[in-house]
């Protein structure tokens, strides 16, 4: 709770997000139940790109060099491109309420790939949280956790998996100082060009809509994800670079309690008396996290060199010197000899 609060200036965003995502996964689920998976990804994703260009044109556009491109299309590939295809497939065969469970597990997923990409290790109290987490999600999936996970439910988990490897990368990019607004734009750009041959392929094989009818109602939904999927991608990437990785995973770990609330909402699904003592202990876990150490001496983002420094420390503030006071002193002048008196007679 402590680096919670000490980096609440990007925990506020990181909230944010979590909300956004959980609209998200409300929307993208009704989009995949009335749309073929590989035409609502590739609506969403052209969407949110479009949008965030928009607004990055707007703002100013910063150059990148090619190794920094390279590995925004790295992130883009992974996550949203791989990650959300996967997803999709599992969400148009499970509830939203599990899938949005599932997403609970990223940040297990953000602290495993930090200790072994960027060489943080997590601390124990890191570990703590995370495994508490892991018990709320597991409480959150009720019988299907206590039975096992099925194949569309594993494919979700292989998609969140993805989306916390990209948590993990674009903090490595976004320390070249690139501007968050940019590489969102860039990294949805290379996602939406990544997922054209599965349209290419849906196309071929049954159409645009998969030669079912469709209702409007459905491409509205698809154009919604996409615009949360900007929104939630941006507020993300303006984040990470304000916290450390491993705490905004932590952070986003909230996302299950807003997502089964967006699904029970709008989506009309049911939960359990268990599922909301499991969504109480994510928040539990939440409050207990604490960031662990470097491996490495890598900087963690937000820290300047002077913080990274061992031992340095403010200098101490002195007290204002009081005012010289004028003092004149005159320099002792000579005495005239004495002068002798006659003596009277």
């Amino acid at each position: 709770m402590r680096d919670i609060i000490r980096h609440r200036g990007g925990v506020a965003p990181l909230i944010a997000a979590s909300v956004v995502f959980a609209l998200w996964n409300t929307a993208y689920k009704y989009a995949v139940d009335g749309l073929p998976v590989a035409t609502a990804l590739s609506v969403m994703l052209l969407t949110a790109a479009a949008a965030l260009w928009a607004f990055a044109l707007v703002k100013g556009r910063q150059r990148l060099t090619r190794r920094q491109l390279r590995r925004i299309a790295l992130a883009g590939a992974s996550d949203p491109a791989l990650s959300y295809a996967a997803i999709g497939v599992g969400l148009s065969h499970i509830d939203a309420t599990v899938s949005a469970m599932l997403d609970g597990t990223e940040a297990c997923f953000v602290v495993a790939f930090g200790a072994l990409i960027a060489r943080r290790a997590p601390g124990s109290r890191a570990v703590l949280g995370v495994l508490l987490s892991a018990a709320g999600v597991a409480a959150l999936g009720g019988a299907r956790s206590r039975f096992g996970l099925g194949p569309w439910e594993l494919l979700v988990l292989g998609g969140v998996a993805c989306a916390g490897l990209c948590n993990v990368l674009s903090e490595r990019v976004l320390d070249d100082d690139v501007d968050p607004v940019t590489m969102t734009a860039y990294q949805l750009s290379f996602a939406a060009l990544a997922v054209l041959p599965l349209l290419a392929w849906q196309w071929r094989a049954g159409g645009v809509a998969g030669g079912q009818a469709v209702l409007p109602s459905a491409w509205i939904a698809a154009v919604a994800s996409g615009i949360a999927l900007a929104a939630g991608f941006l507020l993300y990437n303006y984040a990470i670079v304000r916290v450390p990785v491993a705490t905004a995973g932590m952070v986003l770990n909230t996302l299950p309690v807003f997502g089964v609330a967006a699904a029970i909402a709008f989506l009309g699904e049911r939960i359990t008396w268990a599922q909301v003592a499991g969504a109480a202990v994510i928040l539990s876990a939440f409050f207990l996290f604490e960031e662990g150490g470097e491996l490495t001496g890598h900087p963690q983002a937000g820290q300047t060199q002077a913080e990274q420094t061992p031992g340095a420390q403010p200098a101490p503030e002195l007290a204002p010197a009081p005012a010289p006071q004028l003092t004149l002193q005159l320099a002792p002048q000579a005495q005239p000899p004495p002068v002798p008196v006659p003596a009277s007679s």
